[in-house]
């Protein structure tokens, strides 16, 4: 898959390389009586076409620079290709921020019940997401807010939503949050 440039000729202007590429798309298989081409081809034309010494520099410059430069990353595009690191790390922080916005509400109310069933669903969004990554399940982080979540989550499903939380478990369980997050801010 080499390419070949005369460079003597590029640079004294007497042809001009014109370089294109070729690729099958979808649209170009709906005919069956097409041929199959290849998917990705390379062709150098030569022109007879005398061109300036500064369009042939600048036509090797660019075709250097295009095959030289490194592949970056593309921008996220709907969630697509987002860095699953910093997915983590910001639904993280916001599901600490939900436990403690609802630990915070006045217990045996309709407002605690409705702020412990948003938190019980974020808990089973997040620990789904990421309980069975290998990328996740490792972290400090994780392992401290799984631990928080599992609390959080068996006072919820044995004492109810309005239930006050007993000062010994609420105070491992905050600690274990506060773990989580000092872990989540340092990476891991």
């Amino acid at each position: 898959h080499g390419l070949f440039f005369d460079i003597p000729n590029i640079v004294s202007g007497t042809n001009m390389l014109t370089l294109t590429k070729t690729t099958t798309s979808v649209a170009g298989r709906i005919s069956s009586t097409q041929p199959q081409r290849s998917r990705r081809a390379a062709v150098v034309v030569a022109s007879t076409q005398p061109t300036s010494r500064r369009a042939a520099v600048t036509t090797l410059l660019g075709l250097s620079a295009a095959i030289l430069s490194p592949a970056t990353p593309a921008n996220a595009f709907l969630g697509i290709g987002e860095d699953p690191s910093a997915k983590y790390t910001e639904q993280t922080q916001t599901l600490i921020d939900s436990v403690r916005a609802a630990l915070a509400v006045e217990p045996r109310t309709d407002a605690r019940e409705a702020a412990m069933k948003g938190v019980k669903e974020k808990t089973v969004a997040w620990v789904s997401a990421y309980r069975r990554d290998p990328k996740f399940a490792g972290r400090p982080s994780f392992s401290q807010m799984y631990s928080a979540v599992n609390a959080l989550d068996g006072q919820l499903v044995s004492f109810g939503l309005k239930a006050n939380f007993p000062a010994k478990r609420l105070d491992r369980m905050m600690k274990s949050i506060d773990d989580a997050e000092r872990a989540l801010k340092r990476g891991r």
